[in-house]
């Protein structure tokens, strides 16, 4: 999943690197290169800058694949 050209868009998962953890979102909101990300399987959204975003390498989206998957039986 990971390509040569990737933006920080509506609806992307990607990868904040601010204060040096990672921290997977989905994006749900931009103004002014503000971005508002909500974490993989639901929670509260955080702001994110533009630089600090990346897109999820290929072990990444693993994780955040494992995250937004029902669980069988589950109500």
């Amino acid at each position: 999943m990971v390509s040569g050209t990737w933006a920080p868009t509506l609806n992307r998962y990607a990868v904040d690197t601010s204060n040096g953890r990672k921290r997977y979102g989905k994006i749900t909101r931009a103004t002014a290169g503000v971005f508002a990300l909500c974490p993989p399987g639901g929670g509260a959204e955080w702001p994110a800058s533009a630089r600090t975003l990346r897109e999820p390498n290929s072990e990444e989206w693993v994780d955040i694949r494992t995250l937004i998957t029902p669980l069988r039986g589950a109500p």
